[in-house]
């Protein structure tokens, strides 16, 4: 082969003509491959890729290293402000509001306790579906809040002047007092701790709680009347005769006291002061039967009368007093189920002793004077009790005044206006 430029011999390994010193084909064509190499793409892609993952594994080293610092950080508090004075919130607002209102009057939740909690769980806020169902208040102290002007550490009472306007149903049940609205389906227990209110617990009623209620509270008002529908129905002989004869007395003046008639006889007035339903407005003189009872009230009326002076007739025939010696049981009971037992008869008195069934001794043991066949009537330091028999089996008590001391309360519970059996169970001896 010869050089192009000098037109010089050269052999086919040499590089540079050696008389010019120009390259040889040899020479540019190792220069062509290796610029070739350069201009391949799989080069820049290989090249490439090399530094993506070396990249990537700068870019995770350096979240490794932050995270672990991260874990040996303590983590920052947040800069929460936590209430601490329900005082001027009134919960029941919490009623005319989404769920999320809990949280802005201050409530917080968390995933351990679904309810709303403030002040430390002492306030309660649930929901169910968005929907509140309960809130709870315990504690005293003066970020307490209130529920419809009621706060803890008030008294039965006052709790009672601020509910009974839209919470009108109303049990007090001694060692907690109730309020419900039937119509918004709210019932509010106040427990109460010596007469005060510890705590309050609002909670949405059931339909079948609601009924239980109306249905319960119908069948204790027909049990404080003798005759409970006399004035919507006519009665029959048949079942005024079925009435015990003292009963008949009071069932009659039922239908004077549903009008609001004030009666001159201490002993009536005494019974139906503690009828619930019994509002007394209108005295005898201002009372007109004609024009305020219907016929229903009328013929009921002159039928029960008519039977009592029947019986009252039989009844004088014989002088002799009819009731008997024994263990008197109430059948018209309360809080307690009365038990007198009279203990013995003798001319012109009777001795007998006045307890409860729930008690384990007698509360009193006196005299009673009899003052006819079928009546007897004691003296309790001014508080009279009268005994009146039907029948040697059937008394009925009322009393009149007023009794103080440690079981007066009980005493007039188990003397006013109450019905009382011979009880075979109690006198087999």
């Amino acid at each position: 082969m010869n050089c192009k430029k000098c037109g010089g011999h050269l052999e086919s390994s040499w590089k540079i003509c050696p008389n010019c010193g120009t390259p040889t084909e040899v020479q540019k064509s190792a220069r062509h491959k290796k610029k070739s190499a350069y201009k391949n793409g799989w080069f820049w892609v290989v090249i490439l890729l090399l530094i993506i993952v070396l990249g990537l594994a700068a870019y995770i080293g350096i979240l490794s290293q932050k995270g672990t610092k991260d874990e040996n950080k303590t983590e920052p508090k947040k800069d929460e402000k936590v209430a601490t004075d329900f005082s001027g919130i009134d919960m029941e607002i919490l009623f005319g509001h989404s769920e999320d209102y809990a949280v802005e009057i201050g409530l917080e939740n968390s995933e351990e306790n679904p309810a709303y909690m403030g002040l430390d769980g002492s306030v309660q806020a649930m929901y169910q579906e968005g929907n509140l169902i309960n809130i709870m208040i315990q504690g005293s102290g003066e970020g307490m809040p209130s529920f419809h002007g009621v706060r803890t550490g008030m008294t039965k009472e006052e709790a009672a002047d601020k509910m009974k306007d839209a919470y009108p149903e109303i049990v007090d049940s001694g060692e907690s007092i109730q309020f419900m609205n039937l119509e918004a389906k709210r019932n509010v227990v106040c427990g109460l701790n010596e007469n005060n209110v510890a705590s309050i617990n609002i909670s949405i009623m059931s339909d079948e709680e609601i009924g239980n209620y109306r249905q319960t509270k119908e069948d204790q008002m027909r049990a404080q009347y003798i005759f409970p529908d006399s004035n919507s129905r006519y009665l029959s002989e048949e079942e005024v005769r079925g009435v015990e004869t003292d009963r008949l007395f009071i069932g009659r003046n039922e239908i004077f006291a549903r009008h609001g008639y004030i009666f001159q006889d201490e002993g009536l007035q005494q019974h139906f002061n503690s009828m619930p339903w019994y509002s007394g407005n209108v005295t005898a003189e201002q009372f007109n039967a004609d024009a305020v009872f219907n016929d229903f009230e009328k013929k009921n009326a002159e039928l029960i009368k008519r039977v009592e002076d029947e019986v009252a007739e039989t009844s004088n025939v014989s002088g002799q007093f009819i009731g008997s010696t024994g263990v008197y049981i109430c059948i018209t009971p309360r809080s307690f189920t009365g038990k007198i037992e009279i203990l013995s008869i003798g001319d012109s008195s009777i001795q007998y002793s006045l307890g409860a069934l729930e008690m384990p001794q007698a509360i009193v043991t006196e005299e009673a004077l009899i003052t006819g066949n079928n009546t007897a009537q004691a003296n309790l330091y001014g508080y009279e009790i009268t005994f009146t028999w039907s029948d040697a089996e059937n008394m009925y008590v009322t009393s009149s005044g007023e009794l103080t001391g440690m079981d007066s309360g009980t005493i007039t519970e188990l003397t006013t206006g109450m019905g009382y059996r011979w009880s075979t169970e109690f006198n087999r001896w």
